[in-house]
């Protein structure tokens, strides 16, 4: 969690809108959802929606696990 909200992320290929995702999305305020690969556009509308916003291939911006790891 950040002074902007939660910042949430999931290392998937597809993200789909779902019944549990419903329920995990409306448990919390909003914030920021990374996904290494990118989201259906109801999965992204229904989180907007809900006060989150997709950030989709966030996997480059994240940097390898050797370089978060601090072996660079």
């Amino acid at each position: 969690m950040t002074a902007n909200g939660t910042v949430s992320i999931l290392p998937v290929d597809y993200l789909n809108w779902s019944a549990p995702l419903t329920q995990i999305a409306s448990a919390s305020h909003g914030g920021e959802l990374w996904v290494t690969g990118k989201a259906s556009p109801m999965a992204t509308s229904q989180l907007s929606a809900l006060g989150w916003k997709v950030v989709p291939k966030a996997g480059a911006r994240l940097g390898t696990y050797s370089e978060l790891a601090g072996w660079n």
